[in-house]
């Protein structure tokens, strides 16, 4: 069952329409990411599954209920771009109190703040006061309440934002332990190349509107479009391969081909191996998630 679902849901502001009949379906152990630029409708999207914000139209499911079903709360971690932390309590009781507005019993509350104190490498300073942190200590304070209900849906805008690279591979690493566990996570994030990392499918919009869908790997792959390292490169190697396809760039012993309809990667592989050279590796080409994210705005525009 989907735990996120939504249908033709928009939202205007007035005259501006900042949604325009977005419709997907987020499943259990999915990782689905909102691409964007400022502006583009990502953060309107997360608020109005949260019921921040109401829809000017259309429906939203969570968990197979209508979204306005408070019940659901307990059920969803947020991660809002800017999180307004107590900045006057310690971190160890602004957790706790996280986790008594979500209705852990004390038992409960204690052990999930500690394994998370832990966790965030903050258990050392969990009695200082959270105005006394640096920012990506007070990030991993607000990913910490995010997760501490043991959440089924997770909807983070910018997780990593603040964060040094090895707490960035950190985030990425619990999230992607929540949803081996069935948890199913909704991201928004500006750095394209961490999204490549931890997402299955993205959704690109712009100006409201939904120009792409798709699995990432499918995204960023290019056509029928390989890359192919050769051992050696010998003369009459390109006259092979021209018969099944098109030499698009060649770097050193790497070839950039591009097969015509009805040709394989094998026939790639038995032309190369009739030249008596050996192929050293042959896999899909694929581009930057950041270029395909560009080229799309681009031809929007």
């Amino acid at each position: 069952m989907p735990l996120i679902e939504t249908y033709n849901l928009s939202k205007r502001y007035g005259d501006i329409l900042a949604l325009n009949n977005l419709c997907f379906k987020l499943e259990e152990g999915e990782s689905l990411a909102l691409l964007g630029r400022n502006g583009a409708g990502k953060t309107t999207t997360m608020k109005l599954i949260l019921e921040l914000i109401r829809p000017t139209s259309g429906t939203i499911k969570v968990i197979g209920r209508d979204h306005r079903d408070h019940n659901l709360r307990r059920e969803i971690g947020y991660l809002p771009e800017e999180p307004a932390l107590p900045m006057y309590a310690k971190a160890k009781n602004a957790l706790l109190y996280y986790g008594m507005l979500l209705g852990l019993d004390r038992k409960t509350r204690n052990r999930r703040v500690d394994e998370l104190l832990h966790r965030m490498g903050l258990y050392e300073d969990r009695n200082r006061m959270l105005n006394e942190y640096s920012r990506g200590m007070q990030q991993r304070v607000a990913f910490a309440q995010a997760i501490i209900g043991e959440p089924k849906i997770l909807i983070l805008d910018e997780p990593t934002a603040g964060l040094d690279p090895i707490w960035r591979k950190e985030i990425r690493s619990i999230i992607k332990e929540m949803t081996n566990s069935g948890c199913a996570a909704l991201i928004s994030s500006h750095i394209l190349a961490e999204i490549e990392l931890e997402c299955d499918r993205a959704i690109i919009i712009d100006k409201g509107n939904t120009i792409k869908e798709g699995k990432i790997d499918e995204l960023i792959s290019v056509g029928r479009q390989y890359s192919v390292v050769v051992s050696e490169f010998k003369r009459g190697l390109i006259t092979g391969i021209e018969k099944i396809g098109k030499v698009i760039e060649i770097d050193g012993n790497k070839l950039r081909i591009e097969l015509k309809p009805g040709y394989s990667p094998q026939d790639i592989i038995e032309i190369v191996n009739k030249k008596k050279v050996d192929i050293v590796s042959i896999s899909i080409f694929k581009v930057a998630l950041e270029d395909i994210f560009s080229e799309l705005v681009k031809e929007k525009k």
